[in-house]
């Protein structure tokens, strides 16, 4: 499935007045745009769904060129080598379809996650059964 959209990763719980901790609202909108589109997904599956067993989940993330490139740099933008930072992407993810895709993050025994610039901004995701 392709989340489309501008991700910057799961934030770090703050601080607030009289101690309590609170997540970021950035963070909560984008974990709760993954979660609908992963419902979303298998609600349009073919076939029934598991949320048990072991998994394996693939994640890219696109994220956009930025307007200040010239046309040359734009053509071939090469490896995303800045912020965001690789594992807070894969976070925001894992975090985000607990108890929907799979019924927690520890099922996961696979993940492969990437990021890279392009024209659609986004996250593609493919989650598959462990072998």
């Amino acid at each position: 499935m392709f989340v489309p959209g501008v991700f910057t990763g799961k934030g770090r719980p703050r601080l607030g007045r009289g101690g309590h901790v609170y997540t970021p609202t950035v963070t909560v909108e984008q974990e709760r745009t993954i979660g609908w589109a992963a419902k979303e997904a298998i609600a349009t599956r073919d076939g029934a769904w598991s949320l048990a067993g072991p998994m394996c989940l693939r994640a890219w993330f696109i994220l956009p060129i930025p307007a200040s490139w010239s046309k040359k740099r734009k053509a071939a933008p090469g490896p995303h080598t800045s912020r965001p930072d690789l594992d807070n992407l894969a976070k925001l993810v894992l975090d985000s379809c607990n108890g929907i895709l799979w019924e927690d993050d520890a099922q996961l025994v696979t993940i492969s996650v990437g990021k890279r610039y392009g024209k659609q901004p986004g996250v593609e995701l493919k989650v598959k059964g462990a072998e």
